[in-house]
């Protein structure tokens, strides 16, 4: 039982986490897509029941890869809207990005939806990478048109994570895959297994939308 005239000793205020930022030149292009080939191959990921490995492989891989194996079922009003979302990007207009980002709000299934989560990791390359990845773009009118949309189409869940990506934070797995894919500094079965590790699709899903903003 609590004495009142005892004095309650409370522990110090511990400052909130704050993600590192990133480290090391970032690599080619043409470096950074072969590292998003292999993650798109990796059997950890491509075991993965989501959307979102049919799009990825489409999005990375080359035809003949495609059409040497059995793939996945593709839903082709998700392929196109993603190709408008990358379209959108490349434009570098945030009212169209923001639009283009509207369709993947909510969709999917769970408290992060596979489109949020998708999101999710445009967001966090823009935060972490926009100035290698998308030079033309204003990168914090882009993150608030897509955050503020966000709030009313999704869950709460999924709002905050987004608010936290567009702030350059997120799941320690995250930040490694990405850094890695960027870098080349961690090994690319690290980074697989980081992104399988994160929620029963997740890690994939925001792993198209880091594949969507570095392509």
């Amino acid at each position: 039982e609590y004495d009142s005239a005892e004095q309650l000793t409370l522990p110090p205020t511990l400052p909130a986490w704050q993600a590192e930022p990133p480290q090391g030149p970032a690599l080619s292009a043409a470096h950074r897509s072969q590292a998003l080939q292999s993650l798109a191959e990796h059997p950890a990921l491509k075991a993965k029941t989501s959307p979102s490995v049919a799009l990825l492989r489409r999005l990375v891989l080359n035809r003949a890869v495609i059409e040497s194996q059995p793939e996945p079922p593709l839903d082709e009003t998700w392929w196109q809207q993603l190709l408008d979302l990358q379209h959108a990007l490349h434009s570098g207009q945030s009212s169209a990005i923001a639009q283009a980002a509207r369709p993947w709000l909510g969709r999917g299934t769970g408290l992060t939806p596979n489109g949020d989560d998708l999101l999710l990791g445009l967001l966090l390359a823009l935060k972490r990478w926009g100035t290698v990845l998308a030079p033309q773009c204003n990168i914090p009118a882009i993150s608030q048109g897509i955050v503020e949309q966000a709030w009313p189409h999704t869950t709460r869940l999924s709002a905050s994570l987004l608010a936290c990506a567009a702030q350059g934070q997120a799941d320690e797995r995250l930040l490694l895959a990405l850094d890695g894919i960027m870098t080349g500094q961690t090994d690319l079965e690290t980074c697989a297994q980081a992104l399988a590790g994160w929620g029963n699709s997740s890690g994939l899903d925001a792993l198209l939308g880091m594949a969507v903003t570095a392509g």
